[in-house]
C-alpha cells in the first residue's frame, strides 16, 4: 500500500510537471485546484498535496494562502534562449552579505571565464543570486542564455536552471544533475598534508572552510586520507572553522596558537586568503613562518590579489573601498611582503576556466548534455613558507 501511494504522487507530480515545462500551464498561472487534480487523476488530495509540495521543492510552483498554487517557473525554448550570446557568471554573497567578487579566487575566476568567453564570441555578466532574488528575473534581466553557477549557491536555484531547461554549468561546486567542473580538492588537500608530514610534522593544524561547501567537504577527505597513511591525527583544539576570508585565518591562529608553549608545528588552510591571516597573526603573535610553524594555503591564484593590491583610492571605493574580503589597511601592506612567499596547492584556474567555457558553449547547442562531474589537476608549490622539522615540539 505505501509504495502503491508513492507511485500515485508521483505520478501526479510527473503529469503536473510536465505541464509546467511543456508550457501548457504557463509563468503565473494558477494551477487547477487540488480538488479538480484529483478529479481529473483520480486520486485524492492528500496525493494532490504530496505531489504540489514536490514542485514546490522543485523551484516550479509556489503556494499562496487564499490564492492557490501559482507557476513561477519561465519556460525557455531552444530559439528564445539562443538569440543571445550573453552567459551569467552568478555568485551567492556570503554571509556577512560581502560581495564575493572582490574575493581573489573568483575575481581570478572571472576574469579568465570572461577572456575565454571573448575568445569563443559569447559575452559574460556577473550579478549576486541571494535565497530571497528571483531566479527567473534574473536570467530575463540580463539576457541570459546560459548561466555559470560558481561555488555554494542554492540548490532551488539550481533546480529551476534544469526544469527550465537553461544551459546551465556549476564551478567550484557540485551538482549531480548539472554539468560540475571543480580543481581535485581531495587530491590537493592530500598533497598538502603529505608535504607538511614528510618534512617531520606531526601536530597539524587546520582552518577548514564552512560546513556544507563540497571544496570544504572534499579537502577535509583529503585531509583524513594523508592523515591514516602517516598514522597522525587531527585534534580537535587544532581544527577551526573559517569563512574563506582573510579575517577567519587570522582569528583562527588567534584561537588556536592560544598557549605560547603548547601548539601545532604547522598549519593547513584551505584557501590562500586564509593562509595569508594566519601568517600575519603569528608573526604578530611573536612567532616565526616557517621557523616556528610551517603554513600550507589553497589556491595559487595571486594575480588577483595583486590586482587588489595596485587599485588606486578611486578604483577601491568602486569595490567598496580595501575592507574587501576581510581586509583593513594594515593586512593589505602585510601582503605585500607574505604573498610571494606561500607554499600552497596549484588548482589551474585558467584551466576550470577553459573548461567551464567549453561545457557551456556545448550546452547552448546541445539539449539532451550529460550531467558530469570533472575535476581539473592540482600540483604543490613549495616556496618559503615550509621547512623541514628538526625539533618535535
Amino acid at each position: 500500500m505505501k509504495d502503491e501511494k508513492k507511485y500515485l504522487y508521483e505520478k501526479v507530480y510527473d503529469s503536473l510537471k510536465q505541464d509546467i515545462v511543456a508550457g501548457n500551464i504557463k509563468y503565473n498561472e494558477l494551477l487547477p485546484s487540488e480538488k479538480e487534480i484529483g478529479d481529473k487523476l483520480e486520486v485524492d488530495r492528500t496525493t494532490v498535496r504530496k505531489a504540489l509540495g514536490m514542485l514546490v521543492d522543485e523551484g516550479l510552483v509556489e503556494k499562496r494562502a487564499g490564492v492557490g498554487t501559482r507557476v513561477i517557473m519561465r519556460q525557455y525554448r531552444p530559439e528564445q534562449r539562443n538569440n543571445y550570446r550573453n552567459i551569467g557568471f552568478l555568485l551567492p554573497r556570503s554571509k556577512n552579505k560581502r560581495n564575493r567578487i572582490t574575493q581573489p579566487f573568483y575575481a581570478s575566476l572571472f576574469y579568465r571565464v570572461e577572456d575565454e568567453c571573448r575568445k569563443k564570441g559569447l559575452s559574460l555578466t556577473y550579478t549576486t543570486l541571494d535565497e530571497e532574488d528571483d531566479f527567473f528575473r534574473v536570467v530575463e534581466a540580463h539576457g541570459l542564455s546560459g548561466v555559470i553557477f560558481v561555488t555554494n549557491v542554492n540548490e532551488k536555484f539550481l533546480k529551476q536552471a534544469v526544469n527550465a531547461r537553461i544551459p546551465s554549468i556549476v564551478v567550484n561546486g557540485y551538482y549531480e544533475n548539472m554539468a560540475s567542473i571543480l580543481c581535485n580538492n581531495k587530491e590537493g588537500a592530500y598533497k598538502a598534508i603529505s608535504h607538511l608530514a614528510a618534512l617531520g610534522h606531526k601536530r597539524i593544524a587546520l582552518i577548514k572552510g564552512m560546513e556544507g561547501y563540497v571544496t570544504c567537504d572534499e579537502r577535509l577527505e583529503g585531509c583524513y586520507r594523508a592523515a591514516r597513511e602517516f598514522g597522525l591525527a587531527f585534534n580537535p583544539e587544532d581544527v577551526y572553522e573559517g569563512n574563506w576570508e582573510f579575517s577567519s585565518g587570522y582569528e583562527g591562529v588567534r584561537k588556536i596558537f592560544s598557549n605560547p608553549k603548547d601548539y601545532p608545528t604547522a598549519l593547513f588552510a584551505f584557501n590562500d586568503m586564509m593562509a595569508l591571516g594566519a601568517i600575519l597573526a603569528l608573526v604578530e603573535m611573536g612567532k616565526s613562518v616557517p621557523d616556528d610553524v610551517s603554513i600550507v594555503g589553497f589556491d595559487n591564484d595571486m594575480m588577483a590579489l595583486g590586482a587588489v593590491l595596485a587599485l588606486d583610492e578611486t578604483e577601491k571605493s568602486v569595490l567598496n573601498d580595501v575592507n574587501m574580503a576581510g581586509l583593513d589597511k594594515k593586512h593589505l601592506g602585510a601582503l605585500h611582503y607574505l604573498t610571494p612567499q606561500l607554499t600552497t596547492i596549484d588548482v589551474s584556474i585558467k584551466t576550470m576556466a577553459t573548461v567551464a567555457v567549453e561545457n557551456i558553449l556545448y550546452r547552448l547547442d546541445n539539449d539532451n548534455a550529460y550531467a558530469v562531474k570533472i575535476e581539473t589537476p592540482v600540483e604543490l608549490v613549495t616556496r618559503a613558507t615550509t621547512r623541514q622539522l628538526n625539533i618535535v615540539k
